[in-house]
């Protein structure tokens, strides 16, 4: 009997081995995911552990693509910007970056040019274009096109279309930049964009 007792009681002690292994690697696998994700809505102590398996240097929102804010982009029209009709009515460039779908940037001409500055190099993984009325409605936007560069003075073309026929436009390429620039043009009428839409991460230091 005693000796079933401990053929027993080593089972019973191997399976919780088992057991104890499998949360280990599953607890440690999902940790060090959390050093390449957004941990802002994690917990008190997820956040502690993730810190002490990630690294006290480490950046955890740096290594994710992620929707670029505000905080990290700037913009201004190469194309004057009428007082009257788009500084005064709240269209100027600033409403391409504000988060918003419902804002407009239009600077009241048949060309709309515009410069979106990163504070940083990032790798670019997409870049929606936010249209709004204009993107739909024949005889508004003719042409579009939109370029990357690193320094300011070189220029690529990431893409370009004609009439969008639609409301958004999504541009789905891998680019590095740290500026962009959307321009338009229009045979008959005043046109705008109401946000432009940055998918990406700084590049790594």
């Amino acid at each position: 009997m005693a000796k079933k007792s401990s053929n027993s009681s080593f089972k019973l002690t191997v399976s919780l081995l088992v057991v104890l292994m499998f949360v280990s690697v599953f607890t440690t696998s999902s940790l060090m995911r959390s050093c390449f994700a957004d941990n802002t809505n994690r917990g008190f102590l997820y956040k502690k552990i993730s810190k002490l398996i990630c690294g006290t240097n480490v950046d955890l929102h740096r290594s994710y693509y992620r929707r670029l804010g505000g905080n990290v982009l700037s913009a201004e029209s190469n194309v004057h910007e009428s007082e009257e009709f788009s500084v005064a009515r709240g269209s100027t460039a600033k409403k391409l970056i504000d988060g918003s779908k419902d804002t407009r940037a239009a600077p009241a001409s048949r060309d709309f040019d515009y410069t979106i500055g990163l504070t940083d190099i990032y790798s670019i993984n997409k870049i929606n274009l936010h249209w709004g009325d204009d993107g739909k409605a024949p005889n508004y936007i003719d042409s579009w096109k939109l370029e990357a560069s690193i320094d300011g003075q070189n220029w690529e073309v990431v893409d370009f279309g004609g009439f969008p026929k639609e409301f958004e436009t999504s541009v789905n390429k891998d680019f590095v930049a740290s500026m962009l620039r959307l321009s338009g043009h229009s045979e008959e009428q005043w046109i705008g964009v109401n946000e432009v839409e940055i998918i990406g991460k700084p590049i790594q230091k």
